[in-house]
C-alpha cells in the first residue's frame, strides 16, 4: 500500500512536469524539478530496499520530496500568498 502511494507519488511528480503552470518564479520552478526527481529517485530505492528500514527510510525521503514538491506547486500558483503585507 505505501510502495503503491509512493509509485503513484513518482508518477504523479513526472507527470506535473509536463503540464503548463503560471507564471513562476525560476528558483521556485528549478526546486520543484529537483523534488519532484527526488521523489522518485527515493521511490524507486524504496522498492529496490534489501532490508525493511532501509525501504522506510527512502519511503520517508520520498513523501517529504513529494509534500515539498507540493508545496513548491502551490507557492507557484498563488506567489503573493507569502507576501507578509
Amino acid at each position: 500500500m505505501a510502495r503503491d502511494r509512493r509509485r503513484l507519488a513518482a508518477r504523479t511528480a513526472r507527470a506535473s512536469l509536463h503540464y503548463a503552470r503560471p507564471m513562476a518564479d525560476d528558483d521556485t520552478e528549478q526546486l520543484r524539478r529537483v523534488q519532484a526527481e527526488r521523489a522518485d529517485r527515493e521511490a524507486d530505492a524504496a522498492d529496490e530496499a534489501r532490508r525493511p528500514e532501509d525501504a522506510r527510510a527512502h519511503g520517508r525521503r520520498s513523501d517529504q520530496a513529494a509534500y515539498l514538491r507540493d508545496k513548491l506547486a502551490e507557492q507557484a500558483e498563488n506567489p503573493d500568498a507569502d507576501e507578509g503585507d
